[in-house]
């Protein structure tokens, strides 16, 4: 029943901080001290299944037991803390690589919209919704083609795109696919 304690404190450590994961150690530590002291001297009552013959060890044999178990559930919690130490920098380095693609893509001068399999725009920089006139985020899930002259081939074009008033203005463009994903973007 020990490695119980030590999935908890590996639990912590997936779904907590390095702090939370030395709380959920020192938790875990106390309750199995609990049991494994509450049996022999008493406090619980040995499992009706079991004999009570299997409780009852030697001094040294208990002594060895609990201090193999300590050392094991110590061993976790170090290990565990580090991972969610680890879990942390990663999550710290993902968010700031979000921001920095975010920020590389709304400092485009040119528009830059992304589509779905079927054609439908899933995101547009603020530069694609300066130049068709839309407001912000008026632009998903509408048709590409309803503002870009877009071929169903990938690669350079040219022709007139349409604003959200119907002014015509000519452009050029570059299709590509997205990679990893399903779907194209489109820079103009």
């Amino acid at each position: 029943f020990t490695s119980l304690y030590g999935v908890t404190i590996l639990a912590a450590a997936l779904v907590s901080s390095p702090r939370g994961t030395r709380i959920a150690t020192v938790a875990a530590i106390l309750l199995y001290l609990l049991v494994a002291m509450g049996i022999p001297l008493g406090f619980f009552p040995p499992p009706p299944d079991q004999p009570a013959s299997l409780y009852a060890l030697q001094d040294a044999e208990l002594g060895f037991v609990i201090l193999a178990n300590l050392f094991g559930l110590g061993l976790v919690g170090v290990l565990s803390e580090r991972l969610a130490t680890r879990l942390d920098l990663a999550g710290a380095s993902l968010l700031k690589a979000k921001e920095l693609t975010r920020g590389v893509v709304e400092s485009l001068t040119s528009g830059l919209l992304t589509m779905d399999p079927s054609g439908l725009i899933s995101s547009a920089n603020s530069a694609a919704e300066r130049l068709l006139g839309s407001a912000p985020d008026a632009l998903i899930g509408l048709p590409a083609t309803q503002f870009l002259p877009l071929s169903s081939d990938h690669g350079r074009g040219e022709g007139q795109a349409t604003s959200a008033d119907g002014t015509s203005f000519p452009v050029g463009y570059t299709s590509a696919p997205l990679r990893g994903e399903q779907g194209a973007l489109v820079l103009f």
